[in-house]
């Protein structure tokens, strides 16, 4: 527009250029393969969200069996393909190269119009883009001036025959010179490889295919012990401005301290830079094996953390939720779901180091090295004693409920089932941090022992003819074969108890009755546990634990009153 008589026309906006360098400036050429993986992850997601799909324990998919993504790099062209499902019509015309689109996909890890855009920019100068969704087909061409232009500019693409099955392919020729020379040597794909097994190593275990000039990458990330000097610990947090947040620590599932039985020095040392916290966002990992005090890590990291492994998982429906920068290589340390748990990563280590040191210091008054596979909490390797206990007239109970580092402390049982003293001996050397299998057992534990003192009292029985003659009430009345195959509910055992209280013997009638109230009210979360997703942690099982305890010494410590 022309200057007019007294008046300036002052011009605004951004320089295309600029924008590209803005968008560039900063990513790695590896970052920018990045974007590309994380946008074919995002489209197989959403696949599997069009029909029925198993969820992991963090709510996301269980399993990407059958999505496969390649990639194809040379000093000439990078090329990458997927079956991860196509983008559509809709998607494409509206989203795909608009900048700043924010991403629609639920629980996803890329950005349509920022990662697609960003890593084409980076990576070339001239593209070709072919899309099938099984229901639409399209191929576009563009270049590099086409992606710069500031004003929406729309470019043609060309619609084909769908083949009905989905695929997808981007090629990216005409390398910067920097580019070609990077992706051309020899060693690069060796590190492209090692990249992404670190970042997409969780989608590659759920079955997951990427490769890389035809090579197949493994999966990755170190697993924790489940028994061993520390046990595994969990914990979780509600969903917190659209995050959970999921931790898991405890010691390397292939370390082994010196005083085990299978140490192995050689086996240690090459695992020492696998230890420390890992952060995962919608399972990809974007910190790997650090202990940084900016990451909640604030000891002197030393010898005796050796061994230490964590696991943070975020999840978000949103990926805008998610406490990580743009380029997904770090965590925001200021995010409130970061300050969440920032002060508890410390406090897990810090139990290890603990556990670790007891463990050690008691081996070395035995003399002699632990099996491992029954080393407690505690660190007193293949004790049954999780903790000091004093007998009582109906089994030991610990001087304090806060020292039992296991499901239940040593208990004298009484009750005359060999399943119940099976499963309450396994309680006992079980920590409490292993929440869920806890959980289950102490479900267990309180079901048998009620099942096996309602057949010994002729509680049983009761409760059948109770449901016979409730049929028989409402006109439906049960065959011999029904009421022989009746089994009591759990539900129905408790309200037996609770209309038999004289049971009890009355100096333990108090604490047993508030016991079974309180169990009753615990037993659907334990069912939701056992048998939906519901999510625990170790502080609501000591509260389930210490909350029915009463009720459990006095079945487990005593005999059927019949």
């Amino acid at each position: 527009m022309a200057d007019v008589e007294g008046k300036i026309i002052v011009h605004q906006g951004v320089d295309a250029n600029y924008l590209q360098n803005i968008l560039t400036k900063d990513i790695t050429v590896l970052e920018a393969l990045f974007d590309l993986v994380d946008n074919s992850i995002d489209a197989a997601r959403e696949t599997l969200f069009k029909a029925e799909y198993e969820k992991d324990s963090y709510g996301l998919p269980a399993s990407y069996s059958g999505f496969w993504i390649g990639l194809r790099t040379s000093a000439t062209y990078i090329a990458i393909k997927d079956n991860c499902g196509g983008i559509d019509e809709e998607e494409l015309r509206d989203r795909v190269f608009v900048t700043g689109s924010i991403s629609n996909h639920k629980y996803g890890i890329g950005r349509f119009g920022i990662g697609l855009k960003r890593a084409l920019f980076r990576l070339g100068s001239v593209y070709a883009l072919s899309t099938d969704t099984g229901d639409f087909a399209a191929k576009l061409g563009f270049g590099r001036e086409d992606l710069g232009q500031l004003t929406d500019n729309p470019m043609t693409a060309i619609r084909g025959t769908p083949k009905g099955a989905a695929r997808s392919a981007i090629l990216i020729s005409k390398l910067p010179e920097g580019v070609a020379h990077e992706v051309g040597a020899e060693s690069f794909n060796d590190s492209l490889m090692i990249e992404l097994e670190r970042r997409y190593g969780r989608f590659i275990a759920k079955g997951l295919v990427i490769s890389v000039n035809g090579r197949r990458l493994g999966p990755f990330g170190p697993a924790i012990r489940k028994r061993g000097p520390s046990p595994r610990r969990v914990d979780f947090d509600d969903k917190l401005d659209g995050v959970s947040i999921f931790l898991e620590s405890g010691m390397h599932e292939l370390y082994r301290a010196s005083t085990e039985k299978g140490y192995d020095k050689q086996t240690n040392d090459g695992l020492t830079d696998q230890y420390g916290w890992y952060f995962v966002c919608n399972d990809r990992i974007i910190r790997i094996a650090t202990h940084e005090s900016n990451l909640g890590w604030s000891a002197h990291w030393h010898q005796e953390y050796y061994g230490f492994v964590g696991w943070v998982h975020f999840v978000a429906a949103d990926v805008d939720d998610l406490p990580w920068d743009t380029k997904k290589t770090a965590i925001d340390h200021y995010s409130p779901a970061f300050r969440q748990i920032a002060n508890r990563l410390q406090e897990m280590a810090d139990a290890y180091k603990a556990e670790t040191r007891a463990y050690r210091k008691e081996a070395g008054k035995s003399g002699s090295g632990a099996t491992g596979s029954g080393t407690t909490g505690s660190g007193k390797a293949g004790s049954k004693k999780g903790a000091k206990a004093e007998k009582s007239s109906s089994g030991t109970k610990a001087k304090s409920n806060e020292a039992w580092p296991h499901l239940l402390p040593e208990m004298t049982v009484l009750i005359g089932n060999r399943k119940v003293e099976a499963l309450v001996a396994e309680a006992t050397e079980l920590p409490l941090t292993e929440c869920y299998a806890g959980s289950m057992l102490l479900r267990a534990i309180m079901e048998q022992s009620l099942l096996a003192h309602l057949r010994g009292n002729g509680g049983y029985v009761e409760i059948q003819a109770a449901w016979e003659a409730e049929r028989v009430a409402n006109g439906k009345a049960p065959t011999l074969d029904q009421v022989r195959n009746h089994k009591p509910s759990f539900e129905e055992m408790l309200k037996w108890f609770d209309q038999n209280t004289t049971y009890f013997p009355a100096e333990k009638l108090r604490e047993c009755k508030n016991a079974r109230g309180k169990f009753a009210k615990h037993l659907g979360e334990l069912n939701g546990v056992m048998h939906e997703n519901d999510l625990t942690n170790s502080s609501k099982l000591k509260t389930v634990r210490d909350d029915s305890y009463p009720l459990l010494e006095f079945l487990i410590g005593t005999k059927p009153t019949k």
